[in-house]
C-alpha cells in the first residue's frame, strides 16, 4: 500500500467540524434532528445506536447509511456469517410496530 505524505488540496470533507455559521446550518439540514430521540417530543423515537455497538450479539455497527421518517439504516458486520449487511432499525411508536410487506 502506498503511503500518503501530504494531504489532498481539497480537505473540506475531512472531519466532523464546521468552521462558520453557514456550514453549521448546511450540516443541520443534512443530519437527522435530535428531537427524534426525545420521547417527550414524539412517540416515534429512534433507537440511539452507537458506532461499534453490538446488536443481537451478532451485528457490529460500523457506519450510518441514512435515515427516514420511521427508521435509520446502518452498515454492520455480521459476526456469524462474516459479511457486511445493512440493518434497518425501526423507531418506536406507530411505525415501529408494523411490518410493511415487500413489494416485488
Amino acid at each position: 500500500m502506498a503511503e500518503t505524505t501530504t494531504l489532498p488540496d481539497n480537505t473540506s470533507d475531512f472531519g466532523d467540524y464546521v468552521s462558520n455559521e453557514d456550514e453549521q446550518l448546511d450540516l443541520e439540514e443534512l443530519v437527522e434532528p435530535w428531537h427524534k430521540y426525545d420521547i417527550t417530543e414524539t412517540s416515534n423515537v429512534f433507537y440511539p445506536i452507537d458506532l461499534g455497538e453490538l446488536l443481537n450479539e451478532r451485528y457490529l455497527v460500523e457506519h450510518k447509511l441514512g435515515f427516514g421518517g420511521g427508521s435509520t439504516v446502518w452498515m454492520a458486520h455480521d459476526l456469524h456469517d462474516k459479511r457486511g449487511v445493512a440493518l434497518k432499525v425501526m423507531c418506536l411508536g406507530d411505525w415501529g410496530g408494523k411490518r410493511i410487506p415487500h413489494a416485488g
